[in-house]
């Protein structure tokens, strides 16, 4: 589980390069982090595991949804200071 997570990391990044628009940014961040993402998904699969993989999986991934929730930020700006600029 804890390689599934490293691999779910890699694929966000890989997918954010891809994303020029507020939109595509907000649909990515949903797709990892929404109620119905992936992570999301994982931390509810915690309740059939034993209590150390809780401990283990529910830590790693949370420090992952923290990270992409920064990441997604410090995107989003990006992309409204360089609307701004356009205008």
């Amino acid at each position: 589980m804890s390689s599934e997570l490293d691999s779910l990391f890699q694929e966000f990044n890989q997918s954010l390069g891809t994303v020029k628009t507020k939109a595509e940014t907000l649909d990515l961040k949903s797709k990892f982090i929404g109620p119905k993402g992936q992570i999301s998904l994982i931390l509810k699969s915690l309740k059939d595991k034993t209590a150390e993989e809780k401990k283990l999986i529910g830590s790693k991934s949370n420090e992952y949804k923290v990270k992409i929730e920064s990441i997604i930020g410090e995107k989003l700006s990006l992309l409204e200071n360089s609307e701004i600029n356009e205008k």
